[in-house]
């Protein structure tokens, strides 16, 4: 199963990573909006995820090690995920 880094902007301008194993980037995103998925950075670790995330600054595929940047081609997974 493939492993994501996903780096988000939430509530209170907190950036926060999680690192989530899923089938799919769009699985991962899911997981980590619905609150199912503790924070993996390094000042959160082991707090409650906040589960507001307004937007995803970067997703990294572990395994493949393609990233993908940038608000506007990350915007319309979260709002699929979310929606």
């Amino acid at each position: 199963m493939p492993n994501f880094q996903i780096t988000t902007h939430e509530r209170w301008d907190h950036v926060v990573q999680y690192v989530v194993d899923a089938p799919t980037l769009e699985a991962a995103i899911r997981m980590v909006t619905s609150g199912r998925v503790p924070y993996t950075s390094a000042e959160y670790q082991g707090c409650n995820p906040i589960q507001e995330v307004f937007s995803i600054l970067e997703v990294t595929n572990n395994d493949t090690n393609k990233t993908i940047k940038g608000e506007k081609k990350l915007k319309k997974l979260l709002d699929n995920s979310v929606g």
